[in-house]
């Protein structure tokens, strides 16, 4: 059960990275941001695929907000276990 996670660019349909984790597509996505010509990633897609099935994780002005300030699309589980509780 091996997962690997897509970033496609939703204007042609290619996948344009594959990495072994999500962090290492929003690592990726961070430092693509910072490279002169990139002005935005809105017409990106950042898939999860599990055994074949795909799953969206974010895209659009979701992805922006993912890579740019993870912390306010945290699960309230998540920010709970961050905050120690």
């Amino acid at each position: 059960m091996a997962n690997k996670f897509e970033l496609i660019d939703l204007t042609s349909g290619n996948v344009v990275g594959d990495f072994g984790s999500e962090g290492k597509a929003l690592d990726s996505l961070r430092q693509a941001l910072g490279q002169p010509g990139v002005d935005s990633i809105t017409d990106y897609s950042l898939v999860r695929v599990e055994d074949e099935r795909q799953s969206v994780v974010a895209m659009q002005d979701a992805l922006v907000r993912l890579v740019t300030n993870p912390e306010p699309l945290l699960s309230p589980e998540s920010r709970k276990v961050k905050a120690g509780g």
